[in-house]
């Protein structure tokens, strides 16, 4: 393969066209680059903004709690009063205080 600019034999290749050259042209290729480079630099950039505490970072939302019934719902209030399982079910107050009238006269006997 030959330089693109002359007739010797191309060994490197540089970011330009023709990209083969030979060794004299590839230096002075990147001098010529790196010449160019210092003679004008990159014009400094201003700082970014600084993100305020708003836009800081995104806030995350909490999971959706999975819904429980409330204790006030008819549905609670029915669990709550409802015996265990295999509870042997209790005599309402309102009969215990029935029976206890009609059984506290003195004549009453327990056998």
């Amino acid at each position: 393969m030959q330089c693109g600019y002359c007739d010797e034999e191309a060994i490197s290749r540089v970011p330009a066209i023709p990209p083969d050259v030979c060794h004299t042209h590839a230096l002075e290729f990147w001098t010529g680059l790196l010449t160019y480079a210092k003679a004008n630099p990159p014009e400094p950039q201003p700082d970014p903004p600084k993100p305020t505490r708003a836009k800081a970072a995104p806030q995350r939302q909490a999971a959706p709690r999975a819904r429980r019934p409330a204790e006030s719902s008819p549905r609670a209030a029915a669990n709550l009063l409802a015996p265990p399982p295999g509870a042997v079910p209790a005599v309402p107050e309102s009969a215990q205080l029935r029976n206890a009238s009609v059984t506290s006269s003195p004549d009453a006997r327990l056998d």
